[in-house]
């Protein structure tokens, strides 16, 4: 069991990472403010869209985040048929963690000396 709650621990801080990539959301306050939604599917015109409807009070700062999540994940979409699946799991994992890409660009790691 504690192996399954460090998995589910660990897949939502990479989403939390989606949302907010520039800084660690602890889940025990990210949770309630990204949870306390209720979401509904609406299928028209051949198209599926999802409205989500929240009446938590920090709702409007998580909002904008969650629609630039949205706009990466149609780039992906829109791009699938040309990606590869590990090249789209690339971009994901490039973006949950792009601070510390960013600190490795910044300050690469020493290298091991080659062996003699």
């Amino acid at each position: 069991m504690a192996r399954m709650i460090a998995l589910i621990y660990n897949w939502w801080l990479i989403f939390a990472r989606l949302i907010e990539p520039t800084r660690h959301l602890e889940a025990i306050t990210s949770r309630p403010l990204m949870l306390h939604a209720v979401g509904k599917v609406i299928e028209h015109g051949g198209q599926t869209i999802i409205k989500v409807s929240s009446s938590h009070a920090k709702f409007k700062k998580i909002q904008a985040a969650l629609v630039n999540t949205s706009v990466f994940f149609k780039t992906l979409v829109s791009g699938a048929e040309q990606l590869s699946l590990a090249e789209r799991m690339r971009r994901v994992l490039r973006r949950a963690f792009k601070k510390f890409f960013d600190a490795m660009a910044k300050y690469p790691p020493n290298l091991l000396p080659a062996p003699a």
